[in-house]
């Protein structure tokens, strides 16, 4: 417990900028947010989709959608679980567009020293295209002194409506079983190691 102060600073020591999507019920959709948790349930095949509508108010609502599938024991290998995630955000009146697919990996050890206790490792590799349609906007500069005129220049330099980017994320875990349902797991991710721009 007196070791958190000290972990916190070291993390808000370095500079990080940047606005995830957000699900309301995001532990339903492990890929989304730790690729070591690739594989981790039990069965053969673990099927996962999401949804989230935000401000129905006002002229076009944010929507989110994702999805995955990630199965147990791939091609016969104990402890090695693989996926694939995909997730939709479109938001505003500009279509404001985040399209991401990622394929994941993972691999459990199981500590003997420690009873049903594993560690998790897990990586995501993917690609992130985000677009924008620039005509659904209207700017100050279209005003014509009587009414918006779409035919006058915006008198902004603009950029390209779409950009595309390499996505890459890697994460551990520690995950222990109590007795029945009862288990918890500690855990850290970090995305984005391709620092897109």
């Amino acid at each position: 417990m007196k070791y958190i102060g000290f972990i916190l600073i070291i993390f808000y020591a370095f500079s990080m900028h940047g606005q995830d999507i957000h699900f309301s019920q995001f532990q339903q959709i492990p890929l989304h947010y730790h690729p070591a948790l690739t594989g981790q349930f039990e069965g053969d095949i673990r099927l996962a989709g999401i949804q989230r509508t935000q401000w129905r108010s006002v002229t076009q609502p944010f929507i989110t959608i994702g999805g995955a599938a990630d199965f147990n024991h791939i091609k016969g290998l104990k402890e090695v679980g693989a996926g694939l995630y995909f997730m939709q955000d479109r938001a505003g009146d500009s279509e404001f567009n985040t399209f991401q697919i990622n394929g994941s990996i993972a691999k459990a050890y199981i500590l003997r020293a420690i009873p049903n206790a594993r560690l998790l490792f897990g990586a995501q590799i993917g690609f992130t295209q985000k677009s924008i349609n620039l005509d659904a906007l209207r700017f100050d500069n279209q005003w014509n002194g009587f009414a918006y005129d779409p035919s006058l220049s915006t008198g902004e330099d603009l950029p390209k409506n779409a950009i595309g980017m390499l996505q890459l994320n890697i994460g551990a875990a520690f995950h222990k079983t109590l007795s029945g349902r009862n288990q918890y797991t500690g855990s850290l991710s970090i995305s984005q190691l391709s620092t897109p721009n």
